[in-house]
């Protein structure tokens, strides 16, 4: 399953220093944030705020981390089949959204669909529990 690049916000870290370390730590790319694309507010506990920024590439090459098994770049109009369906969601509502900035609850991030996806994908849930519960 492809993934946007991603991660935790650390205490006391800027929401966009987040971004920034987080892509060079999974991918090996340096980036610049161009501006925030989304912010996602939590309605449960499964989730916490969530921001999305445009960013450019600065330095670096793209390569694999502990984090990650595979990289790359693909054209809007050719996103993979296996892209994770809410980061798939994100990216068409911040196209359509003209360069302003989405601000809204995070809906999609539910107890319901938490348990559809259990059953679809159990490892995944399972990962993401533990990150949960032991990596705050």
């Amino acid at each position: 399953m492809w993934v946007l690049p991603g991660g935790g916000v650390e205490p006391h870290e800027d929401p966009k220093a987040a971004a920034i370390r987080e892509v060079l730590e999974e991918t090996g790319i340096t980036v610049e944030v161009t501006r925030l694309a989304a912010h996602y507010h939590p309605v449960n506990r499964l989730a916490k705020d969530t921001y999305l920024f445009l960013c450019r590439p600065v330095s670096g090459t793209l390569g694999l981390s502990y984090e990650t098994a595979d990289v790359g770049y693909f054209p809007l109009d050719a996103l993979p089949a296996s892209l994770f369906l809410i980061h798939r969601g994100w990216i068409a509502e911040c196209l359509a959204a003209h360069g302003k900035v989405i601000d809204r609850s995070l809906t999609e991030v539910s107890y319901g669909a938490f348990l559809c996806h259990i059953c679809r994908h159990p490892l995944i849930v399972l990962k993401f529990l533990w990150t949960r519960l032991f990596y705050r």
